[in-house]
C-alpha cells in the first residue's frame, strides 16, 4: 500500500506530509485575511478622503486600486468569510472577533456584486 493512500493521518512518513499540509493551510489562511484588510483598506481610505473633501469626478480616481483588486480581494474575502463561518460555528473565546469580520466580509462582498452588476448594467445599457 502507497504511504499516503488512507494511512495518511497516521505516524511515520505521513505525519510529517499532514504537518506540512497544516502549516501550508495555515500560511494560506493567513495570506488569505491580510489580502482580505488591506483590500478593505483599499476602499475604505479614499472613501474617508472625499467624506472629508467632497470628492467629485477626477476625484474619485482614488478608488482605482481597489477596483483593480476586485478579482483578488473578492476571492480573498470570500475565503476569509468561509473561514471565520467555520470558527464561528466551532465556537470558543474568539468567536467575537469572527462574527465582527464576517459581518464586515459580508458587505466587502455584497458590495463588490453591486459594483460589478452597476457595471454590467452601465456598459450593457448605456451607449
Amino acid at each position: 500500500m502507497h504511504p499516503l493512500d488512507g494511512q495518511r493521518y497516521r505516524s511515520g512518513r505521513a505525519g510529517v506530509l499532514q504537518s506540512g499540509e497544516n502549516i501550508v493551510r495555515k500560511l494560506g489562511i493567513a495570506v488569505s485575511y491580510i489580502i482580505s484588510i488591506m483590500y478593505i483598506l483599499l476602499l475604505l481610505m479614499p472613501a474617508f478622503y472625499c467624506i472629508q473633501h467632497e470628492c467629485r469626478g477626477p476625484d474619485l480616481d482614488g478608488f482605482m486600486p481597489a477596483v483593480l483588486f476586485i478579482p483578488v480581494g473578492g476571492i480573498a474575502t470570500a475565503y476569509s468569510l468561509r473561514h471565520a463561518v467555520r470558527k464561528i460555528r466551532r465556537g470558543g473565546s474568539w468567536s467575537w472577533l469572527f462574527w465582527s469580520l464576517a459581518a464586515i466580509f459580508v458587505l466587502v462582498l455584497a458590495a463588490i456584486a453591486l459594483f460589478v452588476a452597476i457595471m454590467i448594467y452601465m456598459t450593457a445599457f448605456h451607449h
